[in-house]
């Protein structure tokens, strides 16, 4: 009579040391990951803070200029050529 054919070639040590293998890549690009975000959450603050100091009127508000300015801008292109 013939033995049962076997399923898997490898033993449970194999196994082990394939998951492991695995597993150090993927942990490293993991943490790497994890950095990456909190430096992106960590710039989204900064620029929240900036922006709230540094302008704080949405920049859409502030596009008008006065009327001297434009007149001024004209008359020195003028004296310039």
């Amino acid at each position: 009579m013939r033995d049962p054919p076997k399923w898997f070639q490898f033993n449970l040590r194999s196994l082990t040391i394939g998951v492991t293998l695995q597993a150090v890549p993927l942990g490293y690009f993991g943490w790497q990951a994890k950095i990456v975000t909190a430096g992106k959450a960590r710039l989204n603050e900064l620029k929240a803070v900036v922006n709230h100091y540094i302008r704080p009127y949405p920049i859409g508000l502030m596009t008008t200029t006065a009327r001297w300015t434009r007149q001024d801008r004209k008359g020195w292109e003028s004296l310039i050529g």
